[in-house]
């Protein structure tokens, strides 16, 4: 895996989120496991094709800038596809489902990880809003044979074009209850899953029934639980590198480090930190 982190701006005649854009191209081609099959630094539209922990997978995913100045948001667009053709533009992708992430124009902080498999990340604008996308595949529980393509979807909005500036109320963790802003690719369609333990009363309940409730920390020890995706078909897999984190007497952005390895605690977009909290994996 690889991380990139850091503050990126309006600079060299481009927007702050189209600047974002190539800086995850690079670093995605600098791992050796993506190649840009489009980069169009005037649309903000970037296509990359993963090969997988294998080296021999094709996962296709996109971003797509767009904006409107007079309503003054400034969003990315976080697609996923099952083919790639050089002559369709970015929605007429095959197998295309989106959904998106407020950004700004003119400063972004962010934090994103990079596997042979997946493109994960957190953005932090204005310093109080925190957005997240997970991009690519997930650790399947079925075969490569059995299921050779699991992609997931996911990102703080509920369509791929959303007219939502990133202080308003709409962004939402996709990982917070099944939606539009989150598709797992099954082996014909795209459908919505949930994922556990975020949406588990058992875990996210001040008094539970279930006779678990709130978990918290263990002497100071943070434990991270791996996401599970699941329909009513039953389990598909885990996330890879995103942990649910029951965290008390802490903030987002505080990071830990875990067995050697460091964390930093993501936020559901403006909202109080609750049982919200998401553990991205940085190394």
């Amino acid at each position: 895996m690889a991380a990139i982190t850091g503050n990126v701006t309006n600079a060299n005649g481009m927007l702050a989120h189209i600047n974002l854009l190539d800086i995850i191209r690079q670093a995605a081609e600098d791992t050796g496991n993506w190649t840009a099959l489009r980069w169009d630094d005037a649309a903000g539209e970037l296509i990359l094709q993963g090969n997988g922990y294998s080296g021999d997978k094709e996962i296709f995913i996109g971003f797509l800038c767009y904006q409107n100045s007079d309503l003054d948001y400034y969003n990315i667009s976080t697609a996923a596809f099952t083919g790639y053709v050089a002559g369709n533009t970015f929605n007429t992708q095959p197998g295309y489902y989106a959904s998106a992430v407020p950004a700004h124009a003119t400063s972004i902080e962010y934090w994103i990880n990079i596997s042979p498999q997946r493109i994960t990340g957190a953005l932090r604008i204005a310093g109080v809003a925190w957005e997240f996308f997970y991009l690519g595949f997930f650790n399947p529980f079925s075969s490569p044979t059995a299921y050779p393509y699991p992609m997931l979807v996911a990102g703080m909005l509920a369509s791929a074009t959303a007219a939502v500036r990133f202080s308003d109320t709409a962004p939402v963790s996709p990982l917070k209850a099944a939606s539009t802003r989150s598709r797992l690719r099954n082996n014909t369609e795209w459908i919505a899953p949930t994922f556990h333990p975020l949406s588990s009363p058992a875990f996210n309940t001040e008094t539970s029934s279930y006779g678990v409730g709130k978990l918290r920390d263990i002497f100071g020890t943070i434990p991270l639980l791996p996401i599970t995706i699941y329909t009513t078909l039953g389990c598909w897999g885990e996330l890879e590198g995103v942990f649910f984190a029951p965290w008390f007497n802490a903030s987002t952005g505080d990071t830990a480090t875990i067995a050697d390895v460091d964390y930093i605690l993501v936020g559901n977009s403006r909202a109080a930190l609750a049982d919200d909290g998401l553990m991205l994996r940085l190394d």
